[in-house]
Order: structure tokens, then sequence, then C-alpha cells
């Protein structure tokens, strides 16, 4: 099983080097330190939540991937699928629903 913070590190390292981006790159565009980008990608410090929603924003990371441990009962043979349901009230209300299994 991986940790949230390992889940952050390999999103982090993979999205990053997708786009092209080093690391001084992205501090400057989630507006953090290169120090801090580095400890974060080498597992040594966890961001804050405000600099996390920046990182997973501008590495087009679905958050959900690094914040929910992965079900080993849900595999691609299956066809199950996770998904979020809207939680009564809408979008209105501002929540955005709960994970559920599907499939």
């Amino acid at each position: 099983m991986s940790t949230v913070r390992e889940r952050l590190v390999a999103e982090m390292r993979r999205a990053r080097r997708e786009k092209d981006l080093g690391q001084a790159d992205l501090a400057d565009r989630v507006g953090g330190s290169l120090d801090s980008i580095s400890k974060i990608e080498r597992g040594l410090n966890a961001p804050s939540v405000e600099l996390f929603a920046k990182i997973v924003g501008v590495l087009d990371i679905d958050p959900r991937v690094v914040l929910l441990e992965p079900n080993p009962l849900l595999d691609a043979e299956s066809g199950a699928t996770r998904t979020l349901i809207p939680r009564q009230g809408g979008q209105d209300s501002g929540d955005r629903g709960q994970p559920v299994t599907t499939g």
C-alpha cells in the first residue's frame, strides 16, 4: 500500500516531467520556493493544503488519485469505477460529494 505522500511524489514527478517543467518552473507557477518543491518531491516535506491545491491545479493532477487509497478489489478487469456522487443540496451547496463505487 502506498501513502498519500508517496502517491503525491509519484504523481508530481510524472506530471511535471510530462509537462516538461523543471522544479524551478513549478515553484514559480505555484508561488513556492524551489527548496520547498524539491523537498516535497523527495518526500521530505508535505505541502500545505493551499500549496497542494496549487500543485495539482498547475500539473492537472486529479487530487483523488493522491488522496484516495487505491482499492485492490477494484481493478481494470472488474469494470468498477469510482465517481463522485453529489450529496443533497447540489452544486450550489459547495459540497463536492462523496466517492462511491459503481460497476
